[in-house]
């Protein structure tokens, strides 16, 4: 006889279909913080009897011992009832399999449950968990050692089920579309559902287990001569960067652009040191002390070197390109190709913000030199196997967002990264920069200018939503996000116009909060609308805006454009206006105000 526990509402005795059974079981809840134990197994709910009756009707050779944790209908339950649940079963229930039609979306700490479940498979029992009715990802099914049910709208017959291969959280798909279940009032009920479906894959890993199967992995291996379909999928690997960032100590970097500059600006956040700053001759800017670039003090340490005359130095193990297609166009010279030579002939690693595979020759030679000529791309592996199911997060997401290009956005992701983590603050953090692992960040996903990332915008959305569950499992207080150019578009007059990838963003992160950076020139219209769109497509709320003290004008013929830094007297009362005006706090690009904007993050995240 084969012995099965079922976390559920548990069930009714006297239903015509199960009275001739005999069950066991206990009541677990939580009362005033503390867990009771009775002995009430009645079904006021029905679900429990639902389950029972599709697993009886198998015609299988089973006893079942029923532990009831659902008292409502909407069946919800505390983590920590669930929790004392298995940890019964586990002391007082000899038993081959637990069967949790159930799952929590957002667990605060997923270590218990995943430690309890460790301890019951090791005993040999297998646990069997559907997945959530909504779509997301849930636990305990999606748990390494559960076999993880889903139901799919074409298996109509209780006998057929498919197996989900390839390292994914999907092990099994069975019947869960519209079927007639036990209930408790009235009787029968039509019904539809992941609960369903894993009960009748249940019936399956009995079988299989009948036949000689143990285990999850074997079971699963055993259910494949007779599924209905296998669904296999292939891995999708991408260059998590890894060898390169720890091939790294010393750098010099090139050219002095605006992602450059953001480097050099925030070098103290960096686990590298730059020793070389350098640009073309022909952009102006060699001989120029880099302090009085970035920070208005001259101080005459760092000066901006010619690339051309570096190479004889032996103080620098990498160089880190930048985007050099418009340099590249001005002085009609392949740049790129000139410096992964120079690198290659001066044994240097290259780390360059553009692609550099159509230069496969000389990155093959400089892997036959022990080099590393690195791209950056998205350092996480595609999650294969989520069905389009997507995770939930526990821990609050910040997203930073703007109204344009050249505002600071990344500026002020390091500036809030940094701010936290003085504050004694752990941060995860995912940045869209080619920079962003290079500056200390965990994450990365590049996908601004130039991007050349292989992914569909549902695929875009599955990637980002598995980046922020790797970074949740690393525990962090808070995790923050950033965007590209701008959020939605001024006006569409061409495909280009839209901003796919920003709105990927918003979705497959997800956040929390949002800061939005914006520009003096936006017009208020442009800027509400931008609240409106993140507000309404993410659940999240914007909680600030912060204000880029350069204006972009526009000359009189339409085509060219200065910037004019405001005066101090005039970024105030631009602040003053555009905060009556969209009503929302309006804070500066600098440490002081950061400081306050993570404040009231924090009091936000707080209440």
């Amino acid at each position: 006889m084969i012995n099965i526990a079922i976390i559920d509402s548990d069930v009714d005795v006297n239903h015509p279909k199960l009275a001739h059974h005999e069950f066991k079981g206990v009541s677990i809840s939580l009362e005033n913080g503390e867990i009771k134990i009775n002995n009430d197994i009645s079904d006021e709910v029905g679900h429990g009897t639902a389950i029972a009756g599709i697993i009886f009707n198998s015609n299988l050779n089973v006893n079942i011992y029923m532990i009831k944790i659902f008292v409502t209908a909407e069946l919800t339950v505390e983590p920590e009832v669930l929790l004392a649940a298995l940890k019964y079963v586990y002391e007082n229930v000899d038993c081959q399999f637990i069967l949790m039609s159930l799952g929590a979306t957002v667990l605060d700490d997923i270590e218990p449950l995943k430690q309890i479940c460790d301890r019951i498979t090791q005993k040999g029992t297998v646990i069997i968990s559907a997945f959530d009715n909504l779509g997301c990802l849930s636990y305990p099914a999606c748990l390494k050692n559960v076999i993880g049910v889903d139901s799919v709208d074409y298996i109509k017959n209780n006998d057929e089920y498919e197996v989900i291969e390839g390292d994914g959280v999907i092990d099994l798909r069975a019947k869960g579309g519209i079927q007639r279940v036990c209930w408790v009032n009235p009787k029968y009920r039509l019904v539809t559902g992941t609960s369903f479906a894993a009960a009748h894959a249940l019936t399956h890993i009995v079988r299989a287990y009948e036949e000689g199967a143990r285990g999850k992995d074997e079971i699963l291996k055993h259910l494949r001569t007779n599924a209905k379909r296998i669904v296999t999928f292939n891995k999708r690997m991408f260059c998590d960067n890894e060898m390169f960032l720890n091939s790294i100590k010393i750098i010099a970097v090139y050219p002095y652009n605006k992602e450059i500059q953001t480097m050099v600006r925030y070098s103290e956040l960096m686990p590298y040191k730059i020793t070389h700053i350098c640009d073309e001759p022909l952009h102006g800017c060699v001989g120029n002390d880099v302090d009085k670039e970035l920070f208005g003090i001259r101080k005459n340490e760092r000066i901006i070197e010619s690339i051309n005359d570096i190479w004889s130095c032996n103080d620098f193990d990498t160089v880190i390109i930048g985007h050099l297609e418009e340099l590249s166009l001005i002085t009609n010279t392949d740049l790129l190709k000139k410096v992964l030579e120079l690198c290659l002939e001066h044994h240097k690693n290259a780390y360059s913000f553009d692609d550099i595979n159509p230069y496969k020759e000389i990155v093959a030679t400089a892997l036959c030199k022990n080099l590393i000529f690195s791209s950056p791309t998205c350092n996480t592996q595609f999650p294969i196997g989520h069905l389009g199911r997507l995770w939930k997060s526990s821990k609050p997401v910040i997203g930073v967002f703007g109204t344009s290009s050249r505002q600071g956005k990344f500026s002020l992701q390091l500036l809030l990264r940094q701010v936290f983590l003085e504050k004694g603050y752990q941060v995860s953090q995912l940045g869209t920069e080619p920079s962003s692992l290079l500056m200390g960040l965990e994450k990365m996903y590049p996908m601004g200018y130039h991007a050349n990332l292989p992914f569909r915008n549902e695929e875009s959305v599955i990637m980002l939503n598995e980046i922020v569950h790797q970074m949740e499992l690393q525990n962090p207080d808070v995790i923050i996000v950033g965007g590209q150019s701008c959020t939605i578009p001024y006006d569409v007059n061409h495909i280009y116009d839209l901003t796919f990838s920003q709105w990927d963003l918003v979705m497959g992160t997800n956040p929390d909060l949002f800061v939005l950076c914006v520009n003096p020139q936006d017009p208020y219209e442009y800027i509400t609308r931008t609240i409106h769109f993140l507000e309404c497509v993410g659940h999240g709320k914007v909680v600030g805006l912060v204000l880029f003290p350069v204006q972009l004008e526009q000359e009189w013929h339409g085509f060219a454009f200065k910037n004019t830094k405001l005066s101090e007297e005039d970024y105030n009362l631009c602040r003053k206006n555009i905060s009556t005006a969209i009503g929302l706090p309006v804070y500066a690009l600098n440490v002081c105000d950061v400081n306050k904007l993570v404040d009231q993050i924090i009091e936000i995240l707080s209440t």
